[in-house]
């Protein structure tokens, strides 16, 4: 057993260690306030609404005014380009009914049993209009094709169609210029004629050849206004 005395020795010499480390240990820096309490100070805050206002606010809104500007630039396009699809579309009708046209043109031809030379000169006037329209119309087909998707396979359908429809109206000329000029032999004559008008009565080449290129027109149509419709404005 330790005696009061030493106890109160040792008492007092682990005292004395301790205020010995306390006086060798140099004080705690004073730190300032965190960046958290500097965030939640009104002046955290005021610093933090500027940088939005000045710096990211401007850059969200000139990114959104560009791309507002890029949608409505593509909608634009996209509207002018439907625009000329249907107009192509709509010359190629009025061009196909044309080439149909060249039959009611020679219809009086065929009833007739003699054409003398007022009949003639009428049908060929009117056949040589009625070809300059078409042709105005087939050029401006071909001029507005360049607006469809599938410009290539589309302009050899339309090609494809033309070239029945020159074919059908020489035979219409052909059957006209026969008629009229006299002939030795009449049975040969008549042979020839009759061929011809029935060439004249048979126009599935030129309604085929409309309606495969049709097809192709409206497919291609069809797709740009699915799409224009799904367009976010």
């Amino acid at each position: 057993m330790l005696s009061d005395e030493e106890k109160t020795r040792i008492t007092e010499r682990v005292q004395y260690e301790r205020d010995v480390r306390e006086a060798l240990t140099p004080p705690p820096k004073q730190s300032g306030p965190g960046l958290w309490s500097l965030l939640n100070s009104s002046l955290g805050l005021l610093l933090v609404t500027s940088l939005i206002t000045s710096f990211l606010v401007p850059r969200y809104q000139a990114r959104q005014q560009r791309l507002d500007w890029q949608r409505q630039v593509t909608a634009e396009n996209l509207k002018y380009r439907l625009g000329m699809m249907r107009e192509c579309l709509m010359e190629f009708s009025l061009s196909n009914a044309l080439t149909a046209e060249a039959y009611e043109r020679v219809r009086p031809l065929i009833a007739a049993d003699r054409i003398d030379g007022p009949l003639y000169d009428s049908f060929r006037a009117q056949l040589l209009t009625l070809q300059n329209q078409r042709f105005q119309r087939a050029a401006k087909v071909m001029a507005l094709i360049v607006y469809f998707p599938h410009r290539a396979e589309i302009a050899d359908s339309v090609v494809r169609h033309n070239t029945q429809a020159s074919l059908y109206v020489r035979s219409v000329e052909a059957y006209a210029e026969l008629k009229r000029a006299p002939s030795a032999d009449a049975a040969g004559r008549n042979r020839e004629l009759t061929a011809l008008r029935a060439d004249l009565g048979d126009m599935s080449d030129v309604s085929q050849t409309y309606t495969a290129a049709t097809e192709l027109l409206l497919n291609d149509i069809h797709e740009e206004e699915t799409r224009y419709e799904k367009f976010e404005f």
